[in-house]
């Protein structure tokens, strides 16, 4: 039987599933592709998360350092300005 005898409504079920079967295909093709994108930029980007959080580190090391000097400098007494001192000295 040929598709051109078929009534209308069979011939646009038909070729709504054709459409339907098409966009299934392209879904997991794309699913695919994601997966395989991700897990090249997780290996592209693995090293740059680990540089990242030791300059993170190292930034909040150096502030931690500024705000220890600003203490130094901001004490009048000197006994104040001795316990400053070896907090820092010790924090280096």
């Amino acid at each position: 039987m040929r598709v051109a005898h078929l009534p209308i409504g069979a011939r646009l079920a038909l070729a709504f599933g054709a459409v339907l079967a098409l966009l299934a295909t392209l879904c997991a093709i794309v699913l695919i592709r994601t997966a395989s994108m991700r897990d090249d930029m997780n290996a592209v980007t693995g090293g740059i998360a680990v540089e990242s959080a030791l300059a993170q580190s190292m930034r909040v090391a150096a502030t931690q350092q500024a705000v220890r000097v600003r203490s130094i400098l901001m004490v009048s007494e000197p006994e104040e300005m001795a316990a400053e001192v070896s907090a820092f000295r010790l924090a280096a």
